[in-house]
């Protein structure tokens, strides 16, 4: 199990444990609001819950990672919202009768499994609104990020914040040529295709996708993670190279970047009225970007700042070579610079 899906599964225990506490507190309050006894009612919601829960999670687990079934995330919003609609109504609704009979079983020895009354079909119209709600909130997350989704809604960037970060700024090779040789809608594809594969690097290694600027990436870490942010990139690569075969016979072409990396201080926070975004500003990213800029006139792919460099103990199979100080496009002072190189053992 890789360390993405270990991620995935980490993610839906939690949503399994939150739709216990859920389905315990509307358990109460039906037991409350229909004088039922109140063991009954606890029981019964989080067993629904419990079941349900498992149900819905399974169902995105296998969303995720099946090869069969990952065609289900590229489909347009209403198709997609449509389907975990079908998947998370089918997987309240069936919960709840068992849910309910299980707990009188438990509770009485006696109870029907599939029983089919007005608490049923009650729970029929609040397993839908629910199940809209999840479905939304399924397919927007990845818009806005899982991370930043939850920090909005906790509010932490309602006031502009100063956190230092380390930016990796990734361009892609020969972009320009090969957008006129394919064309814009196969050369998204392509990028599609290889940010795809990226995203278990990145998520191994704790990095996070800022942006995608053009076919340009923005990669973030935390400060102290400058180790995981070069061991991501050079992963990448590989990962890259493995899956070639596939790039080769659709785009006869495999995606190569040139990177640069740097670390600094950003200001995070909320940008916009009717379109809002959470910007990372400031001179960092700008830097970080003039440094993949001058891999064009370096025999490197890959290169980073001393800021970076200095605070990491490269690991074995991963050189640096020390550079002439450089005065970047746009700046006034000269920067250290290294370039970086995987080295076969």
């Amino acid at each position: 199990m890789n360390y993405r899906v270990r991620q995935i599964w980490l993610s839906l225990t939690v949503v399994v444990l939150f739709a216990i506490v859920i389905g315990s507190v509307g358990g109460l309050s039906l037991a409350i609001a229909t004088e039922a006894p109140v063991q009954q009612g606890l029981l019964r919601g989080a067993l629904c819950g419990l079941f349900a829960g498992f149900f819905i999670a399974s169902g995105e687990v296998a969303i995720d990672r099946s090869k069969r079934l990952r065609w289900i995330r590229r489909k347009p919003l209403p198709v997609v919202l449509f389907l975990r609609f079908a998947l998370y109504t089918l997987g309240i609704n069936l919960c709840f009768p068992i849910a309910r009979g299980l707990s009188m079983r438990i509770l009485y020895g006696e109870g029907n499994l599939f029983l089919i009354d007005d608490q049923f079909w009650a729970a029929t119209v609040v397993g839908a609104l629910l199940a809209i709600l999840l479905a939304l909130a399924q397919k927007l997350a990845p818009v806005v990020g899982h991370r930043r989704m939850l920090r909005i809604v906790l509010g932490v960037y309602q006031r502009p914040r100063k956190v230092e970060k380390i930016v990796v700024f990734m361009d892609l090779v020969g972009s320009t040529g090969l957008a006129e040789i394919i064309g814009d809608r196969a050369f998204l594809r392509f990028l599609n295709d290889a940010i795809w594969e990226m995203t278990d690097p990145i998520v191994r290694h704790k990095g996070e996708i800022y942006r995608y600027a053009g076919d340009s990436i923005i990669l973030v870490w935390n400060a102290g993670q400058e180790l995981n942010a070069i061991q991501c990139v050079f992963e990448i690569e590989e990962k890259l190279q493995q899956t070639r075969r596939h790039f080769e016979s659709r785009y006869n072409t495999i995606p190569r970047y040139r990177v640069g990396i740097h670390k600094g201080p950003l200001v995070v926070g909320e940008l916009g009225d009717m379109h809002v975004e959470i910007a990372i500003l400031g001179d960092t990213i700008n830097t970080a970007q003039r440094i993949e800029d001058l891999c064009r006139q370096q025999d490197y792919n890959v290169m980073a700042s001393e800021e970076v460099l200095s605070e990491v103990e490269l690991t074995e199979g991963i050189e640096a070579h020390a550079l002439d100080d450089v005065n970047l496009r746009g700046k006034t002072r000269k920067i250290k610079l290294s370039g970086l190189r995987k080295v076969e053992a």
